[in-house]
């Protein structure tokens, strides 16, 4: 009998710990997802090779930019736009992504894809006018809520209205992969 509950016990705390430890990586990674790219002046230089593979890449991308443009390509241009964000070329995901708008003004991926972009590089009014033109059409749109939240805590200090969003945000959305981090700021910003 004692050594049932000591072993209860013994793993309440182990549980306990594993939670912690789990809690601990999934705001560390939270807070990391949201981190803007190192600036250019901390990359090493590439080498010659390096150049000539990025100009070549570069050179290639024109070409299917231009391609896609013409042929009014709304998938292809999405997924250049999405390729350039994950290579880091935010310059040519940010020009892939306007042009979208500029051939299919509602096209809420671009939009938020924009957003996002705008946010890393906190251009806080830049990615506010992308989220409120999603937000005027569909003002329950889940994702654009919560960067609306973040844009408006992050780059207004308007605390009261980031934690409005974020709570429609979790009344429409409470197990989207964002919420913890939305619980997260709620909780800070109610302090303010």
């Amino acid at each position: 009998m004692f050594w049932l509950k000591l072993r209860g016990r013994g793993s309440k705390l182990i549980l306990g710990l594993l939670a912690l430890v789990l809690s601990a990586g999934l705001v560390i990674s939270t807070f990391t997802w949201f981190s803007p790219p190192l600036p250019k002046s901390m990359e090493p230089p590439p080498s010659s090779e390096e150049a000539a593979q990025a100009s070549q890449a570069s050179s290639s991308w024109r070409e299917e930019f231009n391609r896609a443009v013409a042929q009014k390509d709304l998938a292809k241009l999405l997924e250049l736009g999405a390729k350039a964000r994950e290579e880091g070329k935010l310059a040519e995901a940010t020009r892939t992504y306007e042009e979208v708008l500029k051939l299919y003004p509602d096209n809420t991926n671009a939009r938020l894809s924009l957003a996002e972009i705008y946010l890393a590089e906190e251009k806080y009014d830049a990615a506010y006018q992308q989220v409120e033109a999603i937000l005027q059409k569909n003002p329950n749109h889940q994702l654009a809520l919560f960067y609306r939240g973040l844009i408006l805590g992050y780059g207004k200090k308007d605390y009261p209205a980031a934690v409005k969003d974020l709570e429609k945000f979790l009344k429409l959305a409470p197990d989207a992969p964002e919420a913890s981090q939305a619980r997260i700021l709620i909780e800070e910003w109610s302090k303010h």
